[in-house]
């Protein structure tokens, strides 16, 4: 946590999440989602989701319902009534292979804390020239 009277930071949670995306759904409250690696790390993504509420006294990341398809360098979009929007990525860490694209998007519920599997994108990322 930032604070921004002294420019120092502090820890709120030593537990370490890991997360490739996340949103502020709520003021102070964070979604992270998926798994985080560098470009062409071996291994597979998780499906995992995490929320923290810094507007607690000792803010810690929980853990809510896991989204329905394992996700690595995925977009997560807030949506005006606070749901997230998640889209894009794959089921490995390597970033590079499109036969493992996500290609379903998935919608999280603030109030229930629970995913939704909405409809697929026709094609992966790849350019068509």
């Amino acid at each position: 946590k930032l604070n921004l009277t002294t420019g120092t930071w502090t820890t709120v949670d030593a537990a370490v999440k890991a997360g490739h995306s996340a949103a502020m759904y709520l003021p102070g409250k964070i979604l992270k989602t998926g798994t985080a690696a560098d470009s062409g790390t071996s291994g597979n993504a998780a499906a995992t989701a995490y929320v923290i509420d810094m507007n607690q006294p000792a803010p810690a990341w929980r853990q809510v319902a896991s989204m329905a398809h394992p996700r690595a360098f995925h977009n997560t979009t807030l949506l005006p009534d606070g749901s997230v929007l998640v889209t894009g990525g794959g089921t490995t860490l390597d970033g590079l292979n499109l036969s493992k694209a996500v290609l379903a998007a998935e919608l999280w519920s603030p109030a229930t804390e629970t995913w939704r599997t909405l409809v697929k994108t026709l094609q992966d990322r790849t350019v068509r020239r």
